[in-house]
């Protein structure tokens, strides 16, 4: 698996690209330094094998660092990206 966050900075959307080389479960959020999840971007979903690219808002979320978590069944991936409004 692999996982891309885009732009950071940020101000108002971010870009969430990934690719899966199987079939998988996931879900994708943005969590606090503590942990604390902020904004589901993907709730727990059924994805093939294959690319995706995605564009979400950030608008409702304050200025600050946060971690972008791709949680797969059996992998988790994580990206650091900043908002700054």
């Amino acid at each position: 698996m692999i996982l891309n966050v885009y732009p950071s900075p940020t101000v108002n959307q971010i870009n969430i690209s990934f690719d899966l080389v199987r079939s998988t479960t996931l879900k994708i959020f943005a969590s606090d330094i503590s942990g604390k999840i902020v904004k589901e971007f993907i709730p727990l979903s059924a994805f093939e094998k294959g690319h995706y690219e995605k564009v979400f808002s950030v608008a409702d979320i304050s200025n600050g660092f946060y971690l972008v978590v791709l949680d797969a069944i059996t992998n988790k991936i994580v990206k650091k990206i900043v908002i700054s409004k």
